[in-house]
Parts: C-alpha cells; structure tokens; sequence
C-alpha cells in the first residue's frame, strides 16, 4: 500500500513542478507585458455573449463568416479536435490553461516579442505543437514549394525556426514563439519565480481577479526627449489642456499604465489606471477635479429617447483665473486682447467675467430624434443635442442669457433668424429659427436645418440646445435630478443601445449609404441590412465610460451592460 502512494506522491509532486506561469518566461526587461489568466473561459465568455450570438444572424457577419479566411480557421479548428481526441475548449485548456503571457520592449526597433502558452498536459502540448507546425509547413509549402522550416533544439526543447522572425518550441507543458531566436532561446532557459515587477505591480493596482492584466512600463517611452516636448507643448495650448490637461499630466507623472478585462455573466468590463496621484496633480491643472467634499460630476441626464449622455468637471473658470500659468508671455496679451474685443460685441458683463461665473459641472445629452419644424430638409441629417452647465453665481445665467440673445442678434442680421419665447412648465425657452427654404451661400448644405436653437435657464443650470423639444424634456429631469455625490468620477458618458437605434432608425440614409458603398449593395439590399443592424443595436444594452482622479490613481473604466428594465 505504501509503494503505490509513493509513486502517487513523486508523479504529483513531478507534475507540480512541471507545470509553472506563462509569466515566467518572459524577459524581465521588457517594458510591455501582457498575461491572459482563464484563456478557454475568456473566450467562451466572449463568444457566447449575446451580442455575439445575435450578430451571427446579420447579413453582414454570416458573409464574413462564409469567407475563405474564416472557413479556414473552422476548418483548422475542426482538424484539432479530429487529431487531438476533444472539442476545442478541452484542448484549450490542456494547452493554455494556466494562461497565456507575451512580453515586448517597445522602445527597440524591431521590437522583440516573446508569446508564451502553458498547459496543463504535457503530451497534449507537445501533440498540439506537433499538429501546429505541421499545418504550418503546409501551407508555407503551397505558398512557396521552396520554402523550408529549420528544425532544432536548445535546452532539451524542440525548437522550430522560419525566416527570420519565426521561432517556436515546445517544452513540458510550455509552447513559445518569438520573432527573434536568441529571445527563443533565453525563454526556454529562464524560469523564474518572480512575476516580472511591471506585471507584479499592475495586478496590485488593478481591481482582483481580471480574466487578463497588460502593463505598460512607462519610464523608458517617457525618457525621449519627444515625450518631453509634447508633455511640455500639449499644456501652452488652450484646447488641449482644456479638454484633456488632467489626463495628459497624469501620464507625465505616471510610471505604470495598467489594464485588466473582467467578465461576469453578460456584463463585460475594462478598466485602465496609471499610477499618478491626485495630491500630486498641480493646482492649475485641476480643471477636471472637483473641490474637497464636491462631486466628481452630476448625475447623468437620461430622458426619454436619449441616445448618449455625458457628465464632467470642467472649471473654465478656474482656467480663466490662472491663464497665465497656461499661455506664454508673448500669447497671454493676445488672449486677453481678443476676449476684451469680444466682450464689446455684448452689453454687461465681460466674457471674462461671464467665466467667472460659470459652474464646474457640465452635461452632454444627445436625442435620438427631433421634431424640427422646417419644410426644407438638411443635406445631412445631425441628432438633436444639448448642453447643460452648472452656474458659481446667480448671475451667469442673466449673463449667458444675454450674450446668447446678443448672438441671436447678429444672427438675425446675417442669416434671417427670428425669436420666439415659450413657457413650459414654468421656465422660459427662448428660441431662434430659420427662414424656411431661404438659400444662404454659407451653407449650400442646407445643415442649418438641423437646428432651432434654443436656451433656458432651470434652476442652478444654463441649457443651450440644438432644439426646443430637448429642452422641455431635460427640465423634468434637471428639477428631479439634484444628487450630489462626492463619490461620483469626474467624468463619465453612456451609450444607449436602444435611443442609437432610435437615432439610426429616424435618420438611416448615412447608414444605407454606407452599407452600400462598403459592401457594394443595392438600395433594397442595403436597406434590408440597415434594418437588421438597428434591431441588433438595440438589443445591445447601455455602454459607459467613466474617468476619475481617484486619490491613488488615474482611471479610465468601460463597462458594457444588457438592457435591463425599461429603455430611457
């Protein structure tokens, strides 16, 4: 009895030591890693996502389908699972279930890349590898009947080598590539026990249990004196560090951009951080952060019939107040000068001053469709938009107001608009329109029938609007609407599945053409399909995307959820 579990006991312990991290063949001077950990349950998760199910039954994908390349992949598929004894699952766990790693350095030319599988059976790794290169070699040798594969050994591995930049082997339960064979070689030698730091830090930034982790050592693509030009360039320029000044800071002062993929049921997530923290992003730069105890941004608007909502921070007025931290010396008088001869076009307040007024927080909401009053149509059909800011003082409001009328002013003068005001709900739209199928040479498109522009003032916010039907929705919703979480990112968006269907079914001409230039189609065939990706979109679920300083960490994270309960 006693012999039996000895010999039980030594093949155990011989597999235990023979099955080790894909990780652990990777070049620890590498600046880029990437691990895949549940390789067969990663794929199974994404290929039995009802988004992948219901695609299969579009035009479109069943075409890609039945194209040679994919019936070659069926067909090499197929051929696995007949050589090898099992379905494709079984055999992905037996040849990369303990994951899959690949490391590069990206800052040589060429950039070496090392691939590794490991198993968790050996001889099914070794009859894999097998069957792989003999596939391989075949299709090498129809391409070219002079072709030749090297065949080798190093380390007691099997290696085989194609060209210059194919090198591939097989070692217990390991099966590795490069595109260099010294990499090859030091891959088979190295098995160490230590994670890669880059690799190691990225998990212990990362939320747990990720399906697969990449990280991306900064330091030496930040070292060029490129990087130091652009980091320096981006923030003397008023859009960018505008619209992005926080990020881009936060990649200057990171060393370490992570990333991780979860999947749980039918809800996918991704989420990317860099290890820059919010104490150390400056003063100036902090148009995009909220005050201590403030929330990162308001709650998303989400009417009915909204395609796309969008929430942020963004202080202009504390841009205004430390301009001179952002512009040079020879452009802050020119700035200045343009906003004073501006400000002379409007009665009040400077547009200075109007900034300084402003609110921090700003809101993006896109309709799915309109209700525009005009006969003649626009050349391009545009969704129905709106702008929501939050105001510091009462007296932006009044101020905006009247820079806005001032606008619809001149308007009026150059393009024949007209105003009207209504009252709904008890709030004031005033609205400006265009003269129907009157020509104007600065838009042969027609585009201006997009839009009757409008605003109004509800409550502590300013709405500018494409139209007046987005604002009589938005009202309900920003005097319901007055949570002010201090845990909320600084900027987050959301895509509706179902209101961009909406928005493609009420103008579908852009998608028809395309389709019909993309796939050569006739215009009934191009319409049947437009109707059948719209069905596909709204079953889609809601995508969003949030970005946040948090105290440790900047993060970016998607997030892409089934529809659930009713449509906004």
């Amino acid at each position: 009895m006693t012999r039996p579990l000895l010999l039980a006991a030594a093949l155990l312990a011989g597999t235990a030591a023979s099955a080790g991290e894909p990780w652990a063949r990777l070049p620890p001077t590498a600046d880029l890693f990437g691990v895949i950990d549940r390789p067969h349950q990663l794929v199974a998760a994404l290929l039995n996502h009802p988004a992948t199910t219901s695609a299969r039954e579009l035009s479109a994908v069943r075409a890609a389908l039945d194209a040679p390349n994919a019936r070659r992949v069926e067909q090499l598929a197929a051929y696995y699972e007949r050589e090898m004894g099992n379905d494709w699952p079984t055999i992905l766990e037996q040849v990369a279930g303990r994951g899959v790693a690949f490391a590069t350095l990206t800052t040589q030319e060429p950039a070496p890349v090392v691939i590794v599988a490991e198993g968790t059976d050996a001889a099914a790794s070794k009859t894999f590898f097998e069957l792989a290169i003999r596939a391989f070699e075949d299709e090498v040798t129809r391409q070219n009947p002079d072709a030749k594969l090297r065949r080798g050994s190093h380390g007691g591995a099997q290696t085989v080598h194609f060209g210059d930049d194919f090198h591939a082997a097989q070692a217990g339960t390991s099966i590795v590539f490069s595109n260099r064979e010294p990499e090859l070689h030091a891959a088979l030698t190295r098995d160490t026990k230590s994670m890669p730091r880059a690799l190691w830090r990225a998990r212990a930034l990362l939320p747990a249990k990720p399906l697969a982790v990449v990280a991306f050592d900064l330091v030496p693509r930040k070292s060029s004196e490129a990087s130091k030009v652009f980091f320096e360039n981006t923030r003397r320029e008023i859009i960018p560090t505008i619209l992005f000044g926080g990020t881009i800071d936060a990649v200057r002062r990171a060393d370490l951009a992570a990333l991780s993929l979860h999947v749980s049921g039918d809800r996918v997530e991704g989420v990317v951080r860099l290890n820059a923290k919010r104490a150390d992003l400056p003063a100036e730069l902090a148009l995009h952060v909220p005050a201590a105890g403030q929330p990162g941004s308001l709650p998303l608007l989400e009417p009915p019939g909204v395609a796309f909502s969008q929430s942020l921070t963004l202080d202009v007025a504390s841009y205004w107040t430390n301009r001179a931290s952002f512009v040079g010396p020879a452009q802050l008088p020119e700035l200045e000068k343009a906003e004073r001869d501006a400000s002379k076009l409007f009665a009040g307040p400077s547009i200075g001053q109007v900034l300084e007024m402003s609110g921090p927080y700003h809101r993006v909401v896109v309709m799915a469709k309109g209700d525009l009053p005009y006969r003649a149509k626009p050349g391009e059909a545009y969704p129905p938009t709106a702008l929501v800011s939050s105001m510091r003082d009462p007296r932006f409001g009044k101020s905006a107001s009247s820079i806005l009328r001032g606008a619809g002013l001149v308007g009026s003068l150059t393009a024949g608009l007209t105003m009207a005001d209504e009252t709904f709900d008890g709030v004031k739209i005033v609205t400006y329109r265009f003269p129907d199928g009157k020509p104007l040479p600065a838009d042969p498109e027609n585009l201006r029938y997009n839009t009757t522009p409008c605003f109004a003032v509800v409550n502590d916010s300013l709405v500018v609007a494409s139209e007046p039907s987005v604002i009589r929705a938005l009202i309900p919703e920003l005097k319901r609407l007055n949570t002010r979480d201090p845990t909320a990112p600084a900027w987050r968006a959301k895509a509706y599945g179902r209101g961009l269907s909406a928005a493609a079914v009420a103008s579908p001409e852009a998608l028809i053409s395309s389709l019909i230039q993309s796939r050569n189609l006739g215009l009934a065939a191009a319409k049947v399909e437009a109707k059948q990706l719209t069905d596909w979109l709204a079953t889609l679920g809601d995508a969003a995307v949030t970005i946040d300083h948090a105290a440790d960490f900047f993060e970016l994270k998607f997030a892409s959820t089934p529809n659930a309960g009713k449509s906004p």
